[in-house]
């Protein structure tokens, strides 16, 4: 027997409120992770927005909205205020999901992109050392035994 439209609607449906449930979840261990230990808590962030990511994509292809990256001032933000954004924008998108599906995926996206810019700012800064000028800078190579 095959499935009809609305078996595959209410099948996307089903699996976007699993993926909203689990994103709201791990944005909530991330804020609390990161309220306790700032520095220790880049990978609950990093999971957060993988998941709330993953449920933007389930909320495009369930409503057939197109991808997008609203612009978001994050920049200049503190972390601490970028998560607790990324929280309460996937907490409305959850909320209007079903009333307004595309001011819902655009707060969702608007919560992707403050949890991102979070985790990249929890991430440490490496820096790195460069020739100087006019010499060439060889990779270290182990050494060949004979």
């Amino acid at each position: 027997m095959p499935k009809t439209f609305r078996d595959d609607q209410d099948f996307m449906e089903e699996n976007l409120a699993e993926a909203l449930q689990e994103a709201w979840d791990k944005a909530n261990a991330a804020l609390s992770a990161y309220s306790k230990d700032p520095s220790g808590s880049e990978k609950k962030i990093w999971f957060a927005e993988e998941a709330a990511d993953y449920s933007s994509l389930l909320f495009a292809l369930t409503y057939q909205l197109e991808d997008f990256d609203p612009p978001v001032g994050a920049e200049g933000l503190d972390t601490s205020v970028l998560v607790n954004t990324g929280v309460q924008r996937l907490q409305q998108a959850i909320g209007m999901r079903t009333k307004s599906p595309r001011e819902a995926y655009t707060s969702l996206r608007v919560a992707v992109t403050c949890l991102r810019q979070a985790h990249l700012a929890t991430i440490p800064k490496r820096t790195r050392r460069s020739p100087r000028s006019g010499r060439c800078h060889r990779p270290w190579t182990k050494p060949i035994s004979k």
